[in-house]
């Protein structure tokens, strides 16, 4: 028998017939097992109001900047900070899971994210100030950065440079303008102002 979670599994970025060949099952049992785990709470669908990603682009930016995800939304530059926001919510309540430790600082797009924020798994959260640890080899810290604009462009590839983070939320405009730059060259993190 097929486990709930062996399916949800296999449903990130499959279709049915992919998704069904994998497990064995005909697309008709897998689109019923759906049903059922949408029925139950297991899946839900959201419709993130205009946020558009761009896979492929997300996905080019992160080997450009050697990063373990990106995620590009699209908007006008008077929409960005909300489409920032509510990407970064729904990252959040995808990746946070029970007994987690949330660690988040502070800025004007990370003060709109409550408002798309929905009920996390129990799990604390903390503010990070400065600094997430020295040893970047042996940190268990994995840190999440939104930011967007031309202007924040030098930021962000510095911090990429880093390793500072491993996953960037940034606007479709930024991550073209970081694409022009050199890319990061593959290596162990490391403090900023270090080289290699």
């Amino acid at each position: 028998m097929v486990e709930a979670q062996e399916l949800l599994a296999c449903l990130k970025d499959h279709p049915k017939t992919q998704i069904a060949a994998r497990l064995g099952l005909s697309r008709f049992k897998v689109a019923r097992l759906l049903e059922q785990a949408r029925e139950e709470g297991l899946v839900r669908i959201t419709i993130l109001d205009g946020v558009i990603r761009d896979g492929q682009l997300s996905e080019r930016l992160a080997q450009h900047l050697k990063l373990d995800h990106t995620i590009v939304v699209a908007g006008t530059e008077a929409e960005n900070r909300k489409a920032l926001a509510q990407a970064a919510a729904s990252y959040v309540r995808r990746t946070v899971n029970p007994g987690d430790v949330f660690g988040f600082s502070w800025g004007r797009t990370l003060a709109k994210i409550g408002a798309f924020m929905e009920l996390l798994p129990e799990s604390t959260l903390v503010a990070l100030t400065r600094s997430v640890g020295t040893d970047f080899e042996q940190s268990p810290v994995e840190v999440l950065g939104v930011a967007g604009g031309l202007d924040k462009v030098p930021a962000i590839a510095a911090v990429a440079r880093s390793r500072l983070i491993n996953t960037l939320i940034t606007d479709e405009r930024t991550a073209r303008a970081l694409l022009e730059l050199e890319p990061v060259a593959p290596g162990p993190r490391q403090p900023p102002g270090q080289t290699s």
